[in-house]
């Protein structure tokens, strides 16, 4: 027996209905789940979507530029002093 999906963005948490994301009460409809044989998934709504996009474009731009800087200016490594030994004359 097929089971009826539900699908809910995972960031706003607006359900999809129509074709349409829509804001619901999210505990009714986890209670329907449990009533009936209606499944909840997960997915993005296109708003959210879009945003998370943005946000990945910008942190992608801050890598490349945080390793671009590193090549620029490597870090200085220090010699530790205990390791180092006391040649005798």
């Amino acid at each position: 027996m097929k089971k009826d999906m539900i699908e809910i963005c995972a960031w706003c948490k607006r359900i999809k209905k129509d074709n349409v994301y829509q804001p619901f009460d999210l505990e009714a409809v986890i209670e329907l789940e449990k009533r009936t044989d209606i499944t909840l998934t997960h997915d993005l709504c296109p708003l959210c979507k879009k945003e998370q996009q943005k946000e990945l474009v910008k942190l992608e731009q801050e890598l490349k530029k945080k390793k671009y800087m590193k090549k620029l200016n490597p870090p200085i490594k220090k010699v530790d002093e205990f390791k180092r030994k006391e040649v005798e004359p």
